[in-house]
């Protein structure tokens, strides 16, 4: 069941979302920012509010049991990417050598006045007793000189760090886009080869992209290795104004190497002729593609931001039910706004349909959607398989 992670030690916001979730032995907490948990207020420049935002997110996690070490997946919004050695720096005073995986991108903005939101998941510290934690290590991906490893792998699942198109020989860009998109899929799928599994074992993928209008020759170059036919990863796609190097594209993803594994379908939600699946069920684990304002019964969008959130936030949960997961099973969102102006209208309306014991939640301005939707949410729900069990047999 998940339990609401709740401590005076960091930011409690007037916000839908809680500070972090926990479901049995995974924890996640919310996106957290450079403010004080006792004004509220932003604290200082770019370096007061990493180490800040550092402290807010290990507080929540000591909250769930989790400690550095514990930490399987980071990712981080920057506003300004020209900090990104400094990020590096602070952050690695954190974890000890420890790295967890590690996505790091450049967005607009943010929902306040800050530079930077770091988000996470990971495992509680008594999880080591019945299960390891592996870090993947492997000639055939890129290896930088940052504080992230390529990837780790838990249980039956594997999480590669964000991968981008460099050369594993030498960690030089390839130039061509077509090239690009190949080699960050090829990377992702050698980190995932180091961890015992294949490409048909990823069952999640985000894609990062400086330029949207490439949005449909992504998807013909991604469609080489995952096709729509063929059991394709769960799918999120937004555009970003940097990423940490002179690359126009990064892929993150996850994968899954046991046998209780389903793609998800409904009607109820939009079947877009493209290579992604809704949704995917891993265990007790459910990871919803990113959701926009697509009316899967007219085949229309609405015109309004209004319009497009409700649209969005009912396929969502349509996705989710398809596999037994209500709203109050949702234990993370992650939300995408082409304007953070909306950010409060945003709110009000995500509040109408989760309504209490709020999901985690990272939230933020991105630099475009496919096709000019406004707003897109992904979402992972965590659910009782015997309860879900019971069900199916009644």
């Amino acid at each position: 069941m998940k339990e609401i992670l709740r401590t005076s030690k960091a930011p409690i916001f007037k916000v839908p979302l809680s500070q972090g979730t926990k479901f049995g032995n995974r924890v996640f907490p919310s996106g957290m920012v450079g403010a004080s948990p006792d004004t509220l207020e932003v604290v200082g420049g770019f370096e007061e509010q990493t180490r800040k935002v550092m402290e807010n997110l290990l507080y929540v996690s000591d909250e769930g049991g989790m400690s550095p070490q514990d930490f399987i997946k980071c990712t981080v919004f920057l506003k300004d990417l020209n900090y990104f050695s400094i990020f590096n720096r602070i952050y690695a005073e954190y974890f000890n050598k420890n790295f967890p995986s590690r996505s790091a991108f450049e967005i607009p903005s943010l929902a306040g006045p800050y530079e930077l939101e770091v988000e996470a998941f990971g495992f509680t510290s008594d999880s080591w007793n019945t299960q390891k934690k592996e870090i993947i290590f492997t000639e055939d991906a890129p290896r930088f000189s940052v504080p992230l490893v390529q990837g780790i792998k838990v249980g039956n699942f594997i999480y590669p760090s964000g991968q981008v198109p460099a050369k594993p020989s030498d960690s030089w860009p390839v130039e061509d886009f077509r090239d690009q998109i190949r080699q960050a899929i090829e990377n992702l799928i050698a980190v995932v080869e180091a961890g015992g599994g294949t490409k048909e074992n990823i069952i999640k993928c985000a894609v990062f992209l400086k330029d949207m209008s490439r949005f449909d020759l992504f998807n013909e170059v991604y469609s080489e290795y995952f096709q729509k036919d063929n059991n394709p990863p769960a799918r999120s796609c937004f555009g970003v104004t940097g990423l940490a190097g002179p690359y126009d594209i990064e892929i993150e993803g996850i994968a899954y190497v046991g046998d209780d594994v389903e793609r998800i379908r409904t009607e109820k939600a939009p079947l877009f002729d493209m290579p992604f699946c809704q949704g995917v069920r891993a265990e007790e684990m459910v990871f919803i593609s990113g959701q926009v304002g697509y009316d899967p019964k007219t085949g229309n969008v609405p015109k309004t931001f209004e319009g497009q959130t409700r649209q969005m936030m009912e396929n969502l949960l349509a996705i989710g039910e398809k596999v037994g997961a209500s709203p109050d099973d949702f234990v993370k969102t992650t939300c995408y706004l082409t304007n953070i102006r909306y950010f409060e209208f945003f709110n009000r309306i995500y509040q109408e349909y989760f309504k209490k014991d709020f999901p985690a939640r990272s939230a933020f301005e991105v630099a475009g959607l496919a096709y000019d939707y406004v707003v897109e949410i992904e979402g992972i729900a965590c659910i009782n398989l015997q309860k879900r069990k019971e069900v199916n047999e009644i």
